[in-house]
């Protein structure tokens, strides 16, 4: 239904994301050729099997904005350049005016960008960014030279904000995360977020207490960075939130941390310079010894189970063999009594 509780929730989201296309529908015939089920959503992914599944892993966008004509005039450019590099580079148009606004925001571009030209390499998703005129020429280079390894990666960064370090919590964008993290007199704490990660949110308050915990330690920062819209050579986050300890000291080696995410757990890990009490992980071992003690006593019980199952069919063997002995003995008895007396001796009646 239309009306239903669950249509419902569908057009809430339809109204907050403004840039795909919903639609709803109560047509026989459209159930009947997308094969699907009362209540179900449908996803179109146009063209999207024929770039994200294809087997160039190069592939360069070109942003351009359809109702202007100077940018449309960008595409015979674009088109012969990508002649040189067929089977080498995917070449992609993305028309900013249309429902791209996660691209463009996985970019870091926005429509007044455009026109602009990237490249990414599906496998390590590192960006490359085209910088000064498009034109068939420069396009043929700077694909060339990504291809050869000698055009440096375009990594997002925010601006740095003017209050980054005025709260309990650093805040780190591309800009200064190497300034702030990788000081060698200090151990910063970061957590890599997302601002629409639920787990982030949770965290958030907790983090922020462990900030004022230590707020007065000038050896220990905890910060964070939006991993989303900040990127840095070398860093490479692939969960949220990804919480890592960069320890002072030039050849000190980053900690990832993996422990329990509340107040007290971090303070042990901070107190004992980026690792976890030994006394936490002796707990964690013996609880290990204790549930292979149990196994053990299990095993144990099992065994004795067995070999007293095993003595019990042992004394019911016994106790058959000693009921078929009986059998036998009543059966030689029976046969005393009833065979007749030998033919060469005399009955007393006889007599």
């Amino acid at each position: 239904s239309l009306e239903s509780e669950e249509a419902k929730v569908f057009y809430s989201v339809a109204m907050e994301m403004v840039d795909m296309e919903f639609g709803v529908t109560t047509s026989p015939e459209v159930f009947q050729k997308y094969e699907i089920e009362n209540n179900r959503v449908v996803l179109f992914k146009k063209n999207a099997d024929k770039i994200f599944g294809s087997k160039i892993h190069s592939h360069s966008l070109l942003f351009i904005n359809s109702t202007v004509q100077e940018q449309k005039n960008l595409l015979p450019e674009y088109r012969t350049a990508a002649k040189d590099f067929k089977g080498k580079v995917l070449f992609i148009i993305i028309d900013v005016t249309g429902p791209v606004s996660h691209v463009l925001k996985y970019f870091g571009l926005s429509e007044g960008d455009a026109p602009a030209v990237r490249i990414i390499n599906t496998d390590t998703t590192k960006k490359f960014a085209l910088i000064g005129q498009i034109t068939a020429a420069t396009l043929q280079t700077f694909c060339q030279g990504v291809l050869d390894g000698n055009v440096k990666s375009h990594l997002l960064s925010e601006e740095v904000p003017e209050d980054w370090d005025k709260g309990p919590v650093k805040v780190l964008v591309g800009k200064n995360f190497e300034a702030v993290a990788l000081e060698n007199n200090k151990n910063v704490f970061v957590e890599f977020y997302a601002p629409w990660c639920g787990h982030c949110k949770e965290l958030a308050p907790v983090w922020e207490k462990l900030a004022e915990k230590y707020a007065d330690r000038d050896d220990i920062i905890i910060a964070k960075m939006d991993a989303t819209t900040n990127e840095v050579e070398g860093v490479s986050v692939s969960g949220f939130p990804t919480l890592r300890y960069y320890p002072a000291g030039e050849d000190s080696k980053v900690v990832e941390y993996s422990g329990t995410r509340d107040l007290e757990t971090f303070a042990m890990f901070l107190d004992n310079g980026g690792q976890l009490p030994k006394a936490e992980e002796e707990e964690d071992d013996g609880d290990e010894e204790e549930v292979k003690d149990d196994e053990e006593d299990v095993k144990d019980d099992e065994e004795d189970d067995e070999e007293e199952v095993k003595d019990d069919e042992e004394d019911v063997k016994d106790d058959e063999e000693a009921v078929k002995d009986d059998e036998e003995d009543d059966e030689e008895e029976v046969t005393d009594e009833s065979s007749p007396p030998p033919a060469n001796e005399t009955s007393k009646d006889e007599l």
